[in-house]
């Protein structure tokens, strides 16, 4: 009987702690509950770690790139290895995880859609993709100079860009 009343008695309090949002007399820090509406996005549009630069027709998903180049000078290994490192994104871009080398058309979008544009201070060189031709020593860059597409081996030294999905 002292069992049940004592559960009886911590469940009581347990609720009407939680449903006036205060436990020792201090607001807690329960999450508030979040609208249904699902935030959208422009190209152009700071979020989500970087800048978005291509979006689905309701503006829900897509990419973002981040907010400067994560590297100047490096060879393919290194940007591939260390793209997810914090040391090499902003304070925003820290929050994720998921950072990667873009895919070549990824690397054109964010070419079309933010470096003609003058948005993304992007150099006028080549950036690092994540694709390469069938030759097992190269990769593919796109000149962010003349939006072309070459390849190059995978020790020499380029830009890189990190991409995201949202």
């Amino acid at each position: 009987m002292k069992k049940l009343f004592l559960i009886a008695f911590v469940t009581s309090i347990y609720f009407s702690c939680a449903s006036s949002n205060k436990i020792n007399g201090t607001e807690s820090s329960l999450p508030e509950p979040q609208d249904n509406e699902l935030k959208t996005y422009a190209i152009g549009d700071t979020a989500q770690g970087g800048i978005v630069f291509l979006v689905n027709s309701d503006g829900t998903h897509g990419l973002v790139c981040a907010i400067e180049d994560q590297f100047a000078n490096a060879s393919y290994a290194e940007c591939s290895d260390m793209m997810n490192n914090p040391l090499y994104h902003d304070l925003d871009g820290k929050k994720y995880f998921d950072w990667r080398l873009p895919k070549v058309w990824e690397a054109y979008q964010m070419y079309m859609n933010l470096h003609l544009v003058n948005i993304g201070n992007f150099s006028n060189s080549p950036y690092w993709t994540s694709q390469g031709p069938s030759s097992f020593d190269k990769m593919s860059l796109i000149n962010f100079s003349t939006g072309l597409e070459f390849s190059s081996l995978k020790t020499d030294t380029y830009r890189a860009r990190a991409v995201r999905s949202f």
